[in-house]
């Protein structure tokens, strides 16, 4: 590691502060300043750059550039992040990754995605839009080869989203479905999740999850099925459970309305 530098009592610029590992290299050039409010602007260079310097848990390399600004605003106004570049290419768990994405946010939680591209191998995770007074923001997840991420995952997960309304009231749309998911020795067979909300004064819910073949360290539930429906000042929740024989109680069921 080496780092060149100058600065005062206000501010710092380094230029260069690099990591060399394993013939790649990681660059960053930057400044920060913590008077009269604290503000970081970095830009960050990646050479063949390993993971094995880093983490243990994946291997890798990486190469491309990233860009970040980061700046309180005025006294208790919170703060806002800026990511203009990010655009990484390599490899991970010996499979293509790339990332791609523009999004700048801040600490009212207003945020805009002009894109999220992640691509590895085969598995692929996509995101565009804002959330501000109005929203629209929608993303796709398809991931039919988990256990190339991790070694401890394993199975293939699909879903969507897509966010829409007002910031007083939002509307979410969500499906997720996976199959032979698996986390070390945590399994589950199958899995459908539909949910819809709506508002966030006295919200409406629609949500109906099917869960199968869940294992948890030597405890199986074979079958899981809920449903809600209905406001939160008025609404039906529906559980049922089938366990394996072996379990101590094999089947369970439970209905609720509230108002």
């Amino acid at each position: 590691m080496a780092m060149t530098g100058e600065g005062n009592l206000e501010r710092f610029a380094w230029t260069p502060l690099a990591v060399s590992a394993d013939r790649g290299a990681l660059i960053s050039r930057g400044a920060v300043r913590w008077a009269p409010r604290l503000e970081v602007d970095a830009n960050l260079n990646l050479d063949r750059f390993s993971l094995d310097a880093l983490t243990d848990a994946v291997q890798g390399r990486l190469s491309g550039d990233a860009k970040v600004r980061f700046a309180m605003r005025e006294e208790d106004e919170g703060w806002q992040l800026a990511v203009p570049q990010l655009d990484i290419e390599g490899t991970l768990q010996q499979r293509p990754l790339s990332l791609q994405a523009q999004l700048s946010g801040n600490s009212d939680m207003r945020w805009q995605i002009q894109q999220l591209r992640l691509r590895q191998g085969d598995n692929r995770l996509t995101a565009q839009g804002h959330i501000a007074d109005s929203m629209d923001l929608s993303g796709e997840l398809n991931a039919p080869a988990l256990g190339s991420i991790l070694p401890e995952l394993g199975g293939s997960a699909q879903g969507r989203f897509t966010v829409s309304g007002t910031f007083e009231a939002p509307q979410l749309d969500l499906a997720l479905s996976g199959n032979n998911l698996r986390y070390a020795e945590n399994r589950l067979d199958r899995l459908s999740l539909n949910a819809e909300t709506d508002g966030l004064e006295d919200p409406r819910f629609d949500v109906a999850l099917d869960a199968y073949g869940i294992e948890v360290g030597a405890q199986r539930i074979e079958q899981v099925d809920l449903d809600l429906d209905g406001r939160l000042s008025q609404h039906r929740l529906e559980l049922a459970v089938d366990a394996a024989e072996t379990m101590p109680m094999s089947t369970a069921s439970l209905a609720l309305s509230g108002g």
